[in-house]
């Protein structure tokens, strides 16, 4: 799936692949450049119908942060919103499993741009990082068993002698009431870019690879297709999604920003 839009304060691109070893692609993302906002998920593997969490939280998701701009809320109210939303999201999908008689769950990682400050959630180990200045920082901390065991490394100054598995996630919407939902600001600047991504690419596809590639494109779905190729590439096994914003003020706004900066 190839999309590219662009109004004026944000233009975005995506691509996605079933990869090499799925039958099917329990991948999904959407984006509304109109507001703007954007979702990526990751059906859960090893659970039934993971492109049915998915598609259901990307499609609730889109929806309501629609709706939520709209409302012109205050960035406070939002931010609260927005969390609640994704509560809530968590259980209708596990009404709606219940009613199928199924067990499935997704990841998912979420944003919406209000007044130039991004508002950003996640669950699970879909990605999401920002590429500014030519560097590029993951701003988002993946839910897994190797995270959990990496940070308990960290603090108590070990050394890690085994094998994690980097696929198994420790939490994901679906599964549980239980949730620790992550969320995050940016204030985002001219220029600024932000790819989403699932582990289908991030796992395969280095740090340095990703920012040498977002850096050296010159055109932004060109950057996607180069992204997906490379995950192929370096032989991915999973779904992989590509989702990419790239940031520009509206007018007015990028002129009072730069008044501001004059009289700091």
């Amino acid at each position: 799936m190839l999309q590219r839009l662009n109004n004026g304060s944000a233009e975005f691109a995506s691509s996605t692949d079933i990869g090499i070893k799925y039958l099917i692609n329990q991948d999904c993302l959407a984006f509304d450049q109109a507001v703007p906002c954007f979702v990526l998920a990751d059906g859960v593997g090893g659970h039934q119908a993971g492109e049915i969490a998915s598609q259901f939280v990307v499609d609730k998701l889109l929806r309501a942060q629609r709706s939520l701009a709209a409302k012109k809320l205050p960035a406070c109210s939002l931010a609260a919103s927005l969390q609640s939303l994704l509560f809530e999201t968590n259980q209708q999908l596990i009404t709606l499993a219940d009613s199928r008689g199924i067990k499935t769950g997704t990841t998912v990682v979420t944003g919406l741009i209000r007044d130039d400050l991004l508002h950003y959630m996640h669950v699970g180990d879909s990605r999401l990082y920002l590429l500014r200045n030519n560097l590029l920082s993951q701003l988002t901390k993946d839910d897994t068993l190797k995270q959990q065991v990496q940070d308990l490394a960290q603090l108590s100054g070990a050394i890690i002698t085994l094998q994690v598995p980097a696929n198994i996630v420790t939490q994901a919407l679906g599964l549980t009431a239980e949730l620790d939902i992550h969320y995050g600001q940016v204030l985002l600047q001219q220029g600024d870019q932000l790819l989403c991504s699932s582990d289908g690419l991030h796992d395969v596809v280095s740090l340095e690879t990703l920012q040498q590639t977002m850096v050296n494109a010159v055109d932004l779905q060109q950057c996607a297709n180069t992204l997906l190729k490379i995950a192929l590439k370096n032989h991915s096994y999973d779904n992989i999604s590509v989702l990419l914003m790239k940031y520009s003020p509206p007018l007015f706004t990028a002129m009072i920003n730069r008044v501001k900066k004059q009289f700091r």
